[in-house]
């Protein structure tokens, strides 16, 4: 059956908010800056918009915060499968050197675990929020804490666990 989507609304503006405060921080922007990591918030209205940016701007790490089900994504105007969005990466990935592929997914989307195990075939590492329905609130805190211990030069499973904790998440 189709899976059922609420409509309520998500507060991705506020998540990009912290978001860019935690690349802002000057720890954070120091370690990224030398990496050549640039933070470019964005807004997909469909699937067309995700494949299209990241053939272009070809991102080291793709976040994506919106809805989700056990399936793939939701955008305002069309669904993202991940058997779908794991074959782009493979083709994506496959054609660029190192420093240009794809390397962490992060899905800030209710029931985003199976998504994020599919990606990761292609990609090095991918998170998401398991079988549950992530809260908001706690998918922002997950975002800035992450992003945050990064910036520090912390290990990605040192700011993931730090994220998970501080957020109370079970991603």
């Amino acid at each position: 059956g189709k899976e059922e989507l609420k409509l309520d609304e998500l507060e991705v503006e506020k998540e990009q908010e912290r978001l860019w405060a935690a690349f802002k921080d000057e720890k954070g922007r120091t370690f990224f800056e030398k990496r050549g990591v640039l933070f470019v918030p964005d807004t997909f209205a469909d699937v067309s918009d995700v494949i299209r940016k990241v053939g272009k701007r070809r991102p080291t790490v793709v976040h994506f915060a919106c809805h989700g089900g056990e399936q793939g994504l939701h955008f305002s105007r069309s669904f993202l499968g991940s058997s779908e969005f794991a074959e782009f990466l493979r083709h994506h990935n496959d054609e660029l050197p190192g420093s240009e592929r794809v390397r962490l997914v992060i899905v800030n989307a209710c029931k985003s675990g199976a998504f994020a195990a599919a990606l990761t075939q292609w990609v090095d590492f991918a998170i998401g929020h398991g079988e549950e329905d992530a809260v908001d609130d706690e998918a922002i805190v997950f975002t800035e804490i992450l992003y945050q211990n990064l910036g520090e030069g912390k290990s990605l499973r040192a700011s993931f666990t730090a994220a998970r904790t501080a957020s109370g998440t079970r991603s």
